[in-house]
């Protein structure tokens, strides 16, 4: 399960999660999500998900980190990902909305983000709703993915 939200929520997780920082302040984890783009992106622009996206591919450290990071231990490995994310901020809002759909119509998998006590205890109560349906150009995807981010490991 690959879940966003921010590091108030974090206590009420539990023990089974892998916390990576995308974009919050907290001092207490350090910013490992190395995938916030250029400021000069503009985040209010109708084609924002589709420079971000064309940013995560090309650029080799945010590929690297997005597939180390997120996808190895939440899709390949079926762990659970918690990503934390700075809220209540438009660009880093817009930021995160961008990730959760690159990662649902690239990988067919669905993620979540979470805004109180209640969403998580429904995730975890509840843990069929965080199944994905993959179709066969998502499978395409994340192998090709795979063995880009092998290569990149192997060097």
């Amino acid at each position: 399960m690959i879940v966003f939200g921010s590091h108030e929520l974090l206590p009420y997780l539990g023990d089974n999660f892998i916390i990576k920082n995308m974009s919050s302040y907290n001092i207490n984890y350090r910013r490992d999500l190395n995938m916030v783009p250029p400021i000069n992106m503009n985040y209010d622009d109708k084609t924002f998900d589709y420079k971000y996206a064309e940013y995560l591919l090309r650029n080799n450290n945010c590929f690297y980190n997005l597939f180390f990071h997120i996808i190895y231990p939440g899709i390949y490995l079926h762990g659970d990902v918690y990503v934390l994310v700075h809220r209540d901020n438009d660009v880093f809002d817009a930021l995160t909305e961008s990730l959760q759909k690159f990662i649902q119509q690239r990988y067919g998998y669905t993620t979540y983000l979470i805004n109180d006590i209640e969403d998580i205890e429904t995730l975890l109560r509840d843990n069929t709703i965080c199944t994905s349906t993959r179709e066969p150009y998502h499978i395409h995807n994340l192998d090709n993915d795979m063995k880009r981010f092998s290569e990149m490991n192997i060097i």
